[in-house]
């Protein structure tokens, strides 16, 4: 049998993991941990599947790094004596269009209120200095928008945010409070999002630093193909767990991801 090379055997496990990333690629919502975002032409194009992105191997590797300090920070806590429940319980609103999965509630922990929220994010070096120097609000408004949301809709007065620095260890524990004026801030901003039957404008040009750090800069500045699906065609309408169609097609649930070519037209007409 002929030796593999380093080289052979990192493109046959990338190939492998390639092969998952249709399935993970999709969600057939808007996720709360998106909401902060600054552009609400994002959200609307994100709530209407308008674009599947890439997730490359490397991408579902940080993912599951991720998924993996969730596990030792509550082991960690539970060592302390503290108990924590709904781990990745999930938040469903306006009939499942919008939802997110909580990384748990946490009682009986020392100078920690109980039925507090938990949230955990890991962080490079650099991102690490910043959480520790200044408030989740001002360096990261996408997360603090996460943890508000997730206060508002379970009626939790704070939160328990802890930022791990993946390259040292390190861990930066935050308590954040319920901002009730900010939740519904936020939830008015998701409600015009759901109410729009065109997405909103560009809030920059295709030099703008913010447009092209995003996922969607093909499909607003380079005139890519949207994905066609029902979710993104000019007639669908969103009920309350359903989507429903302006021409009256029938949605079979098998064609939702397909989308019907007669009905569609291009959601950034």
């Amino acid at each position: 049998m002929a030796k593999l090379s380093a080289c052979d055997i990192n493109q046959l496990l990338n190939r492998r993991v390639e092969r998952l990333i249709h399935r993970t690629n999709h969600r057939g919502y808007l996720g709360l941990s998106q909401v902060g975002h600054e552009c609400t032409r994002y959200l609307w194009l994100v709530l209407h599947d308008a674009y599947r992105g890439v997730l490359t191997p490397r991408t579902l590797r940080i993912f599951e790094r991720g998924n993996w300090e969730e596990g030792r920070i509550i082991k960690d806590l539970k060592a302390l004596g503290a108990t924590v429940t709904g781990e990745q319980a999930a938040i469903h609103q306006l009939g499942g269009h919008l939802q997110g999965h909580i990384d748990g509630i946490v009682n009986n922990l020392s100078g920690v209120p109980d039925n507090t929220l938990l949230e955990f994010k890991t962080v490079n070096s650099t991102s690490f200095s910043k959480f520790s120097k200044k408030s989740l609000k001002d360096v990261s408004p996408m997360y603090y928008a996460q943890v508000q949301m997730y206060m508002h809709y379970l009626s939790l007065e704070q939160a328990l945010f802890v930022v791990v620095n993946k390259d040292t260890e390190m861990r930066h524990f935050s308590l954040i409070k319920y901002n009730k004026d900010d939740a519904l801030k936020l939830e008015e901003k998701i409600y015009d999002v759901f109410g729009s039957d065109s997405p909103p404008k560009k809030i920059g040009g295709p030099d703008w630093y913010v447009c092209k750090m995003c996922s969607m800069y093909d499909l607003c500045h380079e005139q890519e193909k949207v994905h066609i699906c029902c979710r993104s065609c000019a007639n669908v309408e969103f009920k309350l767990g359903s989507l429903g169609c302006k021409k009256g097609v029938t949605q079979d649930p098998r064609t939702i991801d397909i989308g019907c070519l007669d009905a569609w037209e291009s959601c950034l007409k």
